[in-house]
């Protein structure tokens, strides 16, 4: 547990805790982002300890997820997401991630059982990695914190590694590693001496579609889901991070955070905002953009030039982290990530993924085509074929 711990570290500008017993050990690296996470301290358990629980990650719905369990008659003893958790976990069973909203992955060990219950958010947000061999089971947020654990020489999955290489990805619960794999989003798993089973907890509602009768009204609607997102994510009781780039998508999240922190709604005692600053007069110069939101929000954006890693640097990485290497584009923003982490923060709200949200992607087509909705699809081709996208 020690050796996994250390893997990864990092993840604990908090310490670390572990817990063992005669069947099973459990560890947390702690990065404490709420005062009532405070509340907690990893391992949670139980009254009686007969349930443990390690967790990353928030409910977003906490007030909401309280109020079905107090209804049920449960007596929560804090104000904690992992008190929630572990309280669902009792009274729902393996069915409790269908009422779990948020950025999650938590592991809960049932000693009177001697199983294992797990699961993933629905988008897959937080990271959780298992690795089964016939007399023990890893679980673990890192491959490096798996590869520490196992005590041996894993060997690489070539079927996967050829995927990454031909940037073509069909893999879904594998990894570079031969028999570790990943717990899916939206799944939970549950595992005991001789068998693991896994559970889909969430799909896409039917029908996939939100319908309404003119483009004001989804206007309306996405402000309004973006609205609550952000208000969501932002609970902290240290000040909020966010990006702010050229595009779109985080100035958007930028816009609605600004405006939240102004009517003393968000989630954060306050905000900073940050920017990656390209060379002057490259096509990733931003300078005028950045500039001009923080003249529109009367904010200062604190800017930090990219970091162009070098290929011994991704190496390095990679072989810490037990795994492949962020694309240099992600690497860049690394320098910008150190700030917001020198500065305080504890939490950054970011604009990823806004482009597939909007413009759609081959998973989107392909839920409009499972629902046989050929006007949309002849709409969503045409959009992605217009010079403009």
């Amino acid at each position: 547990m020690q050796r996994m711990l250390d893997a990864m570290d990092y993840r604990g500008p908090d310490g670390t805790a572990y817990w063992t017993g005669a069947d099973a050990a459990l560890g947390a690296c702690l990065m404490h982002t709420t005062i009532e996470g405070r509340e907690a301290a990893l391992p949670w358990k139980n009254e009686d300890g007969s349930l443990l629980l390690v967790f990353d990650g928030y409910v977003a719905d906490h007030h909401g997820l309280r109020g079905k369990l107090e209804e049920r008659g449960v007596r929560l003893r804090n104000r904690s997401d992992a008190e929630l958790v572990l309280r669902a976990f009792e009274t729902w069973g393996d069915d409790c991630a269908r009422h779990i909203d948020g950025e999650f992955a938590y592991i809960i060990w049932n000693a009177r059982q001697r199983s294992i219950h797990c699961a993933r958010d629905h988008a897959g947000l937080r990271p959780l990695f298992y690795y089964r061999a016939p007399d023990h089971l890893l679980l673990a947020s890192d491959l490096a914190a798996i590869r520490a654990g196992a005590g041996l020489q894993l060997e690489p999955d070539e079927t996967v590694l050829v995927q990454l290489a031909a940037n073509q990805y069909h893999f879904r619960d594998e990894t570079i590693w031969s028999g570790v794999k990943r717990v899916m989003p939206a799944h939970a798993m549950c595992f005991d001496r001789s068998n693991q089973q896994a559970l889909r907890y969430w799909d896409l509602p039917e029908p996939y579609s939100t319908r309404h009768s003119s483009d004001a009204e989804y206007a309306e609607h996405y402000r309004h889901v973006l609205r609550e997102s952000v208000q969501q994510a932002s609970r902290s009781d240290c000040t909020l991070g966010i990006e702010v780039s050229g595009g779109l998508d985080s100035t958007a999240v930028f816009a609605v955070a600004d405006q939240l922190a102004k009517e003393d709604k968000l989630g954060a005692p306050g905000l900073e905002a940050f920017a990656l600053e390209g060379p002057r007069g490259s096509a990733a110069d931003e300078t005028a953009f950045i500039q001009a939101a923080a003249n529109r929000f009367d904010r200062t954006i604190h800017r930090q030039p990219l970091q162009i890693p070098s290929f011994d640097w991704l190496l390095s990485q990679a072989q810490r982290d037990a795994d492949i290497p962020y694309y240099p584009n992600s690497v860049m923003a690394s320098g910008m990530y150190r700030q917001m982490a020198q500065r305080g923060h504890r939490v950054a709200l970011n604009g990823l993924g806004g482009d597939e949200w909007l413009n759609g992607n081959r998973s989107l087509f392909a839920q409009t085509l499972a629902a046989q909705d050929w006007d949309r699809q002849l709409r969503r081709s045409a959009q992605s074929a217009s010079p403009a996208n």
